[in-house]
């Protein structure tokens, strides 16, 4: 204090119409809140590290689906390879590779490699989600996958099983006509499965479908190997027409791609012990791909929104 009594103040602080403080008298406690807090840290040699929340971890359960079709394509080249081990395996057990001994393995090997385009195939695709990318991409990437390693199993056969050029290109032709057919219905189904949320819907309760509907289509699929053939024989059996003319193909063994393998590779009787192809093979071939592209081309075309249907596209005004 001075000698008027009056107390005496320090310098005035640098913030502009903030009261003095007296001296002697200690600051606010928020004063020292915000030098505590512009001081630094003391430097005790340890590190200090701010605690926060981890992130979550996006699992993706259905990562496999990234790198398709490659995994498929090797799925696949691994069943081809098993096939056909096993069969050069069996008729090594035989004691001989004579025609008439490799032509009837050859069949089997073939109608396994028939089975595969229109079972194993599907159920992989049916046993996984729905693909990221269009169902029409998605499938046409597939079929090439499926087609391309068949070649390295029909073609040589023009060599080992001494059939013409005829028949390796009807076996040929019916394989890839039954495999266009099932990457259309594929494409199709997965194109109808994806409409619920649109596509690249990465929810599992739109990308993946109901286990009645794969279940449903796999049926169709298996009935698509099997049910022409059973009918078929069976209305043989009550009819008594036997297995048709000589010569000229049974229809109803065309109607599966496992019983077509026997069809076009039969013996005819226009050679000795020589097999020759019948323009009814080409036509049954040709009808299964075109039902084939439908499907396909149907899951290409822009679905329209039904009555009451909200879309998400841009409202004019």
């Amino acid at each position: 204090m001075n000698g008027e009594g009056q107390p005496v103040t320090g310098p005035a602080p640098s913030d502009e119409g903030a009261e003095p403080t007296p001296l002697g008298v200690p600051p606010p406690a928020a004063a020292l809140a915000g030098e505590a807090a512009a001081a630094p840290a003391p430097d005790d040699g340890l590190a200090h590290e701010e605690l926060t929340e981890p992130e979550p971890i996006n699992y993706d359960r259905w990562a496999h689906r990234r790198a398709e079709p490659r995994p498929l394509a090797f799925m696949w080249t691994l069943y081809l390879f098993t096939a056909t081990a096993m069969t050069f395996a069996a008729i090594t057990g035989v004691g001989g590779l004579t025609l008439d001994v490799y032509r009837p393995a050859l069949r089997i090997l073939l109608m396994t490699v028939a089975a595969g385009v229109i079972v194993v195939w599907p159920m992989i695709r049916l046993s996984q989600t729905g693909p990221a990318e269009h169902p029409a991409a998605a499938a046409l990437k597939d079929l090439f996958a499926i087609v391309v390693p068949l070649q390295a199993i029909v073609w040589p056969q023009w060599l080992l099983a001494s059939w013409p050029v005829s028949v390796i290109a009807g076996l040929t032709g019916t394989l890839t006509a039954w495999a266009v057919l099932a990457s259309g219905i594929l494409a199709l189904y997965f194109r109808l499965e994806a409409a619920r949320g649109g596509y690249g819907a990465h929810d599992e309760d739109v990308r993946g479908g109901g286990f009645g509907a794969r279940a449903s289509m796999m049926l169709l699929f298996v009935m698509l190997a099997g049910l022409g053939p059973v009918i078929g024989a069976a209305w043989s059996l009550l009819t008594s027409l036997g297995p048709g003319a000589p010569g000229r193909a049974t229809w109803w063994l065309l109607s599966s791609p496992l019983t077509a393998i026997v069809e076009i590779t039969a013996d005819r009787p226009e050679g000795a012990a020589a097999v020759r192809g019948v323009a009814a093979h080409w036509a049954v071939a040709a009808n299964v791909a075109v039902a084939g592209l439908v499907c396909w081309f149907w899951s290409v075309t822009p679905r329209r929104p039904g009555p009451g249907r909200v879309t998400s596209g841009p409202t004019s005004a």
